[in-house]
């Protein structure tokens, strides 16, 4: 599901129409149903932040990063990052979600200042940094909580960082 769709989703379940909504968030109503719409998927994180606190959801559920609406769910991804601070480190962690939950487009234009907001608005709370290249990504998923689709995303994705490879 895209961050689109479970806007959509959350906007519907609180019953609430476009414009009562956007006024919420303190948005046009245009511009909300672009953020349904999939057409722009570069939402700041203060707008990330309002949408998640008008249906009462975690930024985390909001953003994918949990299944779980309160951001509590069972779902941990441990990456090592090559990083020279845990800034840094954060900022690549966040770049990674988005990527991976397919806001490229944020993930491309997002500001360490966002990242880390991001990062505190998310639930995570442990981020490590490494001083030497990763050899290794895990994940480790706890039984059958993604879809056939989405694996097929985690396996792009991998096809995709090995691509970048010098």
């Amino acid at each position: 599901m895209t961050i689109g769709e479970r806007i959509k989703m959350l906007r519907e379940e609180t019953g609430m129409s476009q414009v009562d909504f956007a006024n919420k968030i303190n948005v046009s109503k245009q511009t909300l149903y672009k953020y349904e719409n999939n057409l722009i998927t570069n939402i700041p994180s203060d707008k990330i932040e309002a949408i998640a606190k008008t249906a009462s959801v975690s930024p985390a559920y909001l953003m994918g990063w949990s299944d779980s609406k309160d951001g509590k769910g069972k779902h941990k991804l441990y990456v090592n990052i090559e990083a020279s601070d845990t800034e840094e480190a954060i900022f690549k962690a966040v770049q990674l979600m988005l990527r991976m939950s397919g806001a490229e487009d944020k993930a491309d234009t997002l500001s360490k200042e966002e990242a880390l907001k991001l990062y505190e608005l998310s639930g995570f709370d442990n981020v490590q940094t490494v001083n030497e290249q990763p050899t290794t990504i895990a994940a480790h998923f706890d039984g059958d909580e993604y879809t056939e689709e989405e694996l097929d995303k985690i396996k792009e994705f991998a096809a995709f960082v090995k691509s970048t490879r010098k």
